[in-house]
């Protein structure tokens, strides 16, 4: 399981911790007593309405508990007959309305067991699923790309899982906060797994402003641009680096990213990163607006781009032709469309009743497939984290050898405005303080050595006075690198990061 430890890359950029990121402890199913009480109370409640079951299995989640259940039979000793799925649909329905601290949801036929039906309940006691705890499954950490995205959970447990690298594009539909979080969840997650070196992300779109919080780390392209003249200019500036990386293939005489990275290793040449290209959203006004000028250039980016190490994510309102035509609706592989722009998608999935909707978020279709998935949730506080970790070793890194360059080449710079030097700048100045840098560096070592700070250590070891010290601990604490109390505490650096 790579992933989930730090590993330092070619340029010497180290990942976190997934446990030092993660929120650990969280999002745990009910316990035994809790999920018991709970099945004692469906069955007695469905057998009062002449509907009883059977519960044979219980399929825990954070989120909610799903029960298997055989169908019982009713009537008297010569007349009986077994319950049908259609008899325990309508009393779930009425228990629904009895309780209205349920939420219910019901699966006509079991999976893997279609003799028997399946009942989800959520109380207020369940939480939202976590990102960590779908990191832990068996199938993410048995992968081995950077680039798994974690798109989200079945109704019967199964992970969504697919790789980035082989994809030229992710289309995401759905209005602006259901695909928001499908959006941010991607792109936390490959800045987690991934050093600036490796992947640099480009953002177009006036919607895109909302990503901000998570983009203020070393892998984000110049700045985010709204306006879609940029946007124009910046696809046309992917289709010539494109161009210039398929050269560069060419020349090499190698087919895959892989392979050309390593010629360029062995020519003692940096590496190329995996560059992501933003589009969010391009049924805003003004994107719309100009599609004459856009789509084309975009179609033609998306020809085998991931071969190159180019990919786009691109989201939009409506998945039909005048939001994005339908060519290029076919050059993305798959389509997430949130619960709330599913459209036809639902009434062709085989046992897919319609209570089911209120335990998912998304659809994730490919063909004319698709699967309903609950999609994890990610807090600010891990949001928080992960920004000031980078934010950290960039400010490290920019210490120890400040003209090193973030990544290889993307042909992005100039274009975007905000050369790499820049952009790392201009996350230094977003941590402010009135204390020269070298002796924030000092506070920063010593804090992680000691495992805590005050003024006595910061006065006795830097030789600073009261006040000096004062500010040092609120600059520590500004930056996100001690708690914000009375009695400050370590809680992101780690003295490795100083070695």
């Amino acid at each position: 399981m790579p992933q989930l430890y730090s590993r330092v890359d070619d340029n010497h950029w180290l990942t976190p911790t997934i446990a030092d990121i993660l929120e650990q402890g969280s999002g745990m199913p009910l316990s035994e007593a809790d999920i018991r009480e709970q099945m004692t109370a469906l069955q007695t409640k469905l057998a009062e309405l002449e509907t009883p079951i059977k519960v044979i299995d219980v399929l825990p989640t954070p989120s909610y508990t799903l029960f298997i259940a055989k169908l019982e039979s009713i009537g008297r000793l010569g007349n009986r007959r077994t319950v049908t799925p259609n008899e325990i649909r309508k009393s779930i329905g009425q228990l629904a309305e009895e309780n209205r601290q349920w939420k219910l949801g019901f699966i006509p036929s079991a999976p893997e067991n279609p003799d028997a039906i399946g009942i989800l309940l959520r109380t207020e006691n369940h939480t939202p699923l976590n990102l960590r705890r779908l990191m832990l499954r068996n199938a993410f950490r048995d992968t081995s790309s950077t680039l798994a995205m974690v798109l989200g959970n079945t109704l019967t447990q199964q992970l969504v899982l697919h790789d980035l690298s082989t994809l030229d594009g992710l289309l995401v539909i759905g209005t602006e906060g259901a695909k928001f979080h499908v959006v941010q969840n991607t792109l936390f997650l490959l800045t987690l797994l991934n050093t600036p070196s490796e992947v640099r992300i480009s953002v177009a779109g006036e919607s895109s402003i909302a990503l901000k919080p998570i983009l203020n780390v070393p892998h984000l392209l110049g700045k985010i641009l709204t306006e879609p003249d940029d946007g124009v200019k910046l696809i046309d500036g992917f289709i010539k680096e494109a161009d210039r990386r398929r050269a560069g293939f060419s020349e090499a005489n190698v087919t895959t990213f892989d392979a050309y990275n390593a010629y360029l290793r062995s020519n003692q040449k940096p590496a190329l990163p995996r560059i992501i290209l933003v589009l969010d959203s391009v049924s805003d006004e003004r994107w719309m607006q100009s599609k004459d000028r856009w789509v084309a250039p975009l179609q033609a980016l998306l020809q085998d781009s991931a071969k190159i190490g180019i990919h786009v994510i691109m989201t939009a309102g409506q998945l039909d032709n005048s939001h994005v035509p339908n060519a290029l609706q076919a050059l993305f592989p798959i389509k997430i469309l949130s619960r709330n722009a599913a459209g036809k998608y639902p009434e062709k999935i085989e046992n897919f009743h319609g209570s089911l909707m209120r335990f998912i978020d998304a659809f994730v279709v490919i063909g004319e497939e698709a699967t309903p998935i609950e999609v994890s949730a990610v807090s600010q506080e891990e949001i928080q984290r992960a920004t000031i970790y980078w934010q950290n070793a960039l400010q490290t890194r920019k210490g120890e050898t400040p003209q090193s360059p973030i990544s290889g080449k993307t042909g992005m710079t100039q274009l975007l405005k905000m050369p790499a030097d820049a952009r790392s700048q201009a996350i230094l100045n977003s941590l402010p303080s009135v204390m020269p840098m070298t002796i924030l560096y000092q506070a920063r070592a010593l804090t992680a050595y000691l495992g805590w700070i005050g003024m006595g250590p910061l006065q006795d070891v830097l030789g600073l006075n009261a006040q000096e010290a004062k500010e040092v601990i609120e600059a520590l604490k500004t930056s996100g690198i001690v708690e914000n109390n009375d009695a400050p505490t370590l809680r992101f650096v780690r003295l490795a990061d100083f070695e």
